[in-house]
Formats: structure tokens, C-alpha cells, sequence
């Protein structure tokens, strides 16, 4: 039997992957690290910071702080003006 070219469900069935809202915190520091605990984040408080999940809960650390993203809109910004100042000095 002669298979299609990309008819394997792999190629489309590709859900996509659930990050944990330690990642979006103020304190998080990556590789299970966080500021707020000594040697890793628990495995408990980590389990139930992926929503979607069974284990979800909606205040799940007591230490969790959403970072400030309001800066990177503004280096967004300053970024496209220094872009923008590069072309017209490249232009005339």
C-alpha cells in the first residue's frame, strides 16, 4: 500500500505545547529555579501551574508575581525609531 506524502498524522497532528505560568512570573529564573525557593520550584506547585490541566489551581504560589511587560513595548519602540532614523540617513 502506497502512502501519501505527508499523510502520517505526525506531520499535522501537532498540539501545541502548555507553558506554566511560573514561566510569566516576576521571580521565575528558569530550569525549575525561582527566587523565592532554595534549591527548585516543588514539584506540587509546579504541577499545578500548567493551566488547562487537571491539576490547575488558580493561585497555586503564594509568591507568584506577573513581570512588568510594559518596557519591552517601549524598546519595541524605540527600536522601530532607530530603524526608521538608519533609513532615511541610508536613503538621502
Amino acid at each position: 500500500m502506497e502512502k501519501k506524502p505527508y499523510s502520517d498524522h505526525r506531520w499535522w497532528d501537532n498540539p501545541m505545547p502548555i507553558s506554566s505560568l511560573c514561566n510569566s512570573c516576576e521571580n521565575w529564573l528558569g530550569r525549575v529555579k525561582c527566587k523565592k525557593y532554595e534549591d527548585e520550584v516543588p514539584r506540587e506547585i509546579l504541577n499545578k501551574s500548567f493551566p488547562g490541566t487537571e491539576n490547575f489551581k488558580e493561585n497555586y504560589c503564594e509568591y507568584r508575581k506577573e513581570k512588568d511587560t510594559s518596557d519591552k513595548m517601549e524598546t519595541k519602540e524605540s527600536f522601530r525609531t532607530w530603524a526608521e532614523r538608519l533609513l532615511k540617513r541610508d536613503r538621502g
